[in-house]
């Protein structure tokens, strides 16, 4: 898979907010159809969307993993953003296959 890092940020998010700063963020490259959002801090997330859509969600909250979405609900703290965009047309053909 061909990707590139569109972008890096620090940022403090409450409880709550995290679901938003997301959308924002889909909204921010809704352009690509494949966007890989990492989050490290406090707590850790990993979020792969497909066409704008959820595919695959991993959280790690006081070493407890979930893949639960509901979950990003209950995460705040100080995180370190990566957002990655997929730039080969390959990869979404074979995800879009595994449906």
């Amino acid at each position: 898979m061909k990707s590139k890092l569109a972008k890096t940020e620090d940022i403090t998010l409450k409880e709550g907010e995290v679901l938003s700063y997301v959308e924002g963020i889909i909204s921010d490259f809704a352009n690509y159809p494949l966007i890989y959002i990492s989050g490290s801090g406090s707590s850790t997330f990993r979020l792969l969307f497909l066409n704008g859509e959820l595919k695959d969600i991993y959280i790690l909250k006081d070493g407890k993993d979930s893949f639960n979405e509901d979950d990003l609900n209950h995460i705040s703290g100080e995180f370190k953003i990566h957002v990655y965009v997929g730039i080969s047309p390959r990869i979404v053909e074979v995800l879009e296959q595994e449906r």
